[in-house]
């Protein structure tokens, strides 16, 4: 029989050609491919032809491949179906360790069924027995389809964006601006600039083409992805800070938000709901006397007087008991004044209790405050005196040396801390025990879990009193987070034709968000190629830091999240869009700065649709593999590193025809 035009004439080639041209043509439909359980089948001198009669399910190529053992007998191979002037043939087996014939036809919608293929010895006098199995796959296409345009692409990538997204029609109104020389920059305007001068290969022609790309894609797809105060932007007029912000404002909350801020400290915690106490006035070191009038300075004290109650307590076997309650002559939030009652010469405590909502409570409660001492006709003891804590930061875990003057060893004292930087909602009020040295000397382990920042630090001696503050700074620890190594589980392309893998394997592109407190960048991988099942590639020294991006370490005060979204690159300039993504990443920190922190969920959300739009855009539509994220608070972050230093883990991207794992490692580094 003569050979139809729909032979594989590639069956000839050298495999590496092969890999070349089908690694660049089934790209865009793999995601199609569909494979049929295979089909065994024997040859004998008896049974020297075998018939296979199948159907497929959808319109479109289809690729068959018969493979069998002994590997000195030769076969052929003949296809008869709907529509063919002419049976499909083959006697060319593929060069392989084991003899593989293929044949690709394309099935029209009105020809799904009524195939045969018949397989038979291509020498009728060999008696050998034969068996082999037949493979049935849709969705491979012989040769190279016309790759999609990059408008196409853009369009095709817009289309699928489910929601309003101004990331995209702001970007595209600030490259229009740049390069048309506009003089009266916004803070958008001048952040792109800032940018490109960090991304040189994101030139003019490379921005004109996205404009123009952007533009050619309808109108009504455009739309409907730009919110109604974004549709009238102008090139002449700068974009208003406050219209973006109210577009961003608008969008829904993001499904994967980073993590949420919530400063807490772990210690001995007192809640700042509470009333507190300051002072004394006159000063507590003085000695009172029965009638004398005292100030209560403090904060959190109920207004109203009779919602107060002032608590005189005595030292009583080692605990302290109520002795007389007084109520107040006067009051407000952050004063009581009582008379003080005839009392025997020694040493007292006063302790506040209100009744008070604070915050977000739902109802009034009696709240306790701390407890100050104060002397009736005897002379106090001096208060303890801070003069020097050293070092002069410290990180969390930490050892500190406190000096100053009038420590007692042998009386229980503590360090009493006030954060300074955290909001009263969310602050706690702590103190950790002290190792008293000498009279001027004591040492304190700083607690592991405490959040940087600045605190008002106070020694406090039982039986003696409270030092005046001293402001210290807790060091914000630093980290690294690396991504070692990704492995192939299972690759994303149809399984090998018994062996002619050459053409099935991946090509990973790795490209991660990083949101780090008040920053936002993005930073994307080379393509890491020819990638099968149980493969591992190592991300290189360039690719493997992603915090921070230009690979210090760097400090976390709040939270940090990484998102991770893999990629099967199949074509296009993956530089390109390397440097076109870091663009993008520095526009939205921008974005982030202007619009404010608080929107950062809506902010990496819509980041994450730019960056498929541009990977599809540059890429030539690669196949995503899915979005993963990790999300640390700076609490979690130090307990995590604590001891060990470091942690790590493995990121799983799974899909119906594929699953790749991103090994990472998240290192403490305190220089």
């Amino acid at each position: 029989m003569r050979k139809a035009w729909m032979l594989l004439v590639f069956l000839l080639a050298p495999s590496s050609w092969l890999a070349a041209q089908v690694s660049t043509g089934v790209g865009t439909i793999r995601r199609e491919v569909k494979p049929q359980p295979p089909t065994p089948f024997a040859l004998s001198a008896n049974q020297p032809e075998f018939t296979h009669k199948f159907s497929v399910s959808k319109p479109g190529h289809v690729t068959l491949a018969i493979r069998w053992t002994p590997t000195d007998v030769q076969l052929a191979a003949s296809l008869k179906g709907p529509g063919l002037p002419s049976p499909i043939t083959s006697d060319t087996p593929f060069k392989t360790s084991q003899p593989i014939l293929m044949l690709t036809f394309s099935a029209s919608p009105n020809a799904l069924s009524g195939w045969e293929l018949t397989v038979t010895y291509s020498d009728r006098s060999v008696k050998k027995d034969v068996k082999g199995e037949i493979a049935i796959v849709e969705g491979v296409a012989p040769g190279r389809k016309r790759p999609l345009t990059p408008t196409e692409r853009m369009t095709i990538a817009l289309q699928r964006l489910d929601k309003e997204n101004p990331f995209i029609p702001v970007l595209v109104h600030a490259i229009e601006r740049h390069l048309q020389g506009a003089t009266d920059k916004s803070e958008i305007d001048k952040a792109l600039e800032d940018a490109l001068r960090r991304h040189p290969v994101v030139n003019r022609e490379m921005l004109q083409n996205f404009v123009n790309d952007y533009k050619q894609v309808p109108e009504p797809i455009r739309m409907r992805i730009t919110p109604v105060q974004l549709r009238n932007l102008s090139v002449t007029r700068k974009l208003e800070i406050s219209t973006l912000a109210t577009a961003v404002r608008k969008l829904s909350v993001a499904k994967q938000p980073s993590p949420l801020i919530q400063p807490v400290i772990v210690g001995k915690l007192r809640p700042l709901t509470n009333p507190a106490i300051t002072r004394l006035e006159p000063d507590s070191r003085r000695s009172y006397r029965a009638g004398d009038t005292i100030d209560i300075i403090g904060q959190r004290f109920a207004p109203d007087r009779s919602k107060n109650r002032v608590h005189i307590l005595i030292d009583f076997h080692g605990e302290k008991a109520p002795l007389q309650t007084l109520a107040p002559t006067i009051a407000t939030s952050t004063g009581l004044r009582v008379t003080l009652p005839k009392l025997n010469p020694g040493q007292y405590y006063l302790r506040v209790e209100s009744l008070t909502k604070i915050g977000d409570e739902e109802k009034e409660a009696w709240k306790q405050s701390n407890t100050v001492d104060f002397f009736i006709e005897t002379p106090p003891p001096p208060k303890p005196v801070i003069t020097r804590i050293s070092p002069s930061d410290q990180y969390p875990g930490r050892t500190v040396i406190v000096q100053g003057e009038n420590f007692v060893p042998g009386k229980e004292t503590e360090l009493v801390w006030e954060p300074l930087d955290f909001p009263i909602s969310t602050g706690m009020a702590l103190s950790a025990r002290a190792t008293v040295r000498s009279s001027t000397e004591l040492s304190v382990n700083l607690p592991l879990l405490i959040l940087p920042g600045r605190y008002a630090m106070r020694v406090y001696t039982a039986g003696v009193g409270i030092s005046d503050s001293y402001i210290y700074t807790i060091k914000a620890p630093k980290y690294r987070v690396i991504f070692t190594k990704l492995k192939c589980v299972d690759e994303t392309n149809p399984e090998s034709l018994f062996g002619v893998n050459e053409w099935a394997s991946d090509e990973i592109v790795t490209v991660w968000v990083v949101a780090a407190d008040e920053f936002l960048w993005t930073k994307q991988t080379g393509e890491y190629g020819d990638i099968d099942d149980g493969d591992e590639r190592n991300y290189s020294a360039n690719d493997r830091i992603v915090f921070m991006p230009d690979g210090r370490a760097g400090t976390v005060r709040a939270a940090l999240a990484v998102a991770t979204t893999l990629y099967e690159w199949d074509s296009g300039d993956a530089r390109a869009a390397q440097e076109f993504l870091g663009v993008v990443g520095d526009v939205a920190n921008a974005i982030a700065s202007a619009v404010g922190y608080g929107w950062l969920g809506q902010i990496l959300d819509a980041v994450f649709d730019v960056i498929g739009t541009v990977v599809a855009w540059l890429g030539g539509d690669p196949e995503n593999l899915g979005r993963q994220q990790l999300g640390w608070t700076a609490l979690e972050l130090q307990r995590r590193t604590g001891t060990a230093r470091m942690f790590s883990g493995a990121l799983h991207f799974r899909g119906g025809d594929y699953h790749y794992q991103l090994f990472y490692e998240v290192h403490r580094v305190e220089e």
